[in-house]
């Protein structure tokens, strides 16, 4: 049997699993924490742990190919959404008629721009925020998917 070094562990596989559940928790905490206007040192703290996980799923690929199809799921899910985002931001600028598309372009230097579309939408941070749960979320459905059905195969 040849020696793999690098061959992760009992403990590194129940690191990364735990870290992905902390972080979710994170990641759902920090997004109320953002949403209510709440600053400190734990929006920091929780906001780290979300995006650590975050990082940790691709980082952590060797630890087992169950985990990599966790963070997969959550991965489709994020690209999904970020798509949905960007079409849906796409659409609210170009549908409305009342703002021509060259008005960055020609208006007077120092006039303010009209401000037609919601600014709760076009908030980066809120949208980073919301795809890490959404991350998490893609996440945990497999997870609880693979749960439930091999209950039923008992």
């Amino acid at each position: 049997m040849p020696y793999k070094p690098y061959t992760p562990t009992e403990a590194d596989r129940s690191f990364a699993y735990k870290y992905a559940w902390a972080g979710a928790a994170g990641s759902v905490i920090s997004l109320g924490l953002y949403l209510f206007g709440i600053d400190g040192i734990v929006t920091g703290w929780t906001l780290g742990a979300a995006v650590g996980g975050l990082l940790a799923s691709k980082i952590n690929r060797r630890i087992d190919d169950y985990y990599v199809s966790l963070c997969s799921t959550g991965e489709r899910w994020v690209v999904v959404a970020l798509g949905v985002y960007l079409l849906s931001g796409w659409f609210t600028w170009t549908v409305d008629l009342s703002m021509p598309s060259g008005l960055g372009v020609l208006a007077r230097e120092g006039a303010p721009l009209p401000d037609r579309a919601p600014a709760l939408f076009f908030d980066g941070m809120l949208a980073a925020h919301v795809l890490v749960v959404i991350f998490y979320a893609g996440y945990a459905f497999h997870w609880v998917r693979d749960r439930f059905e091999s209950d039923e195969d008992a």
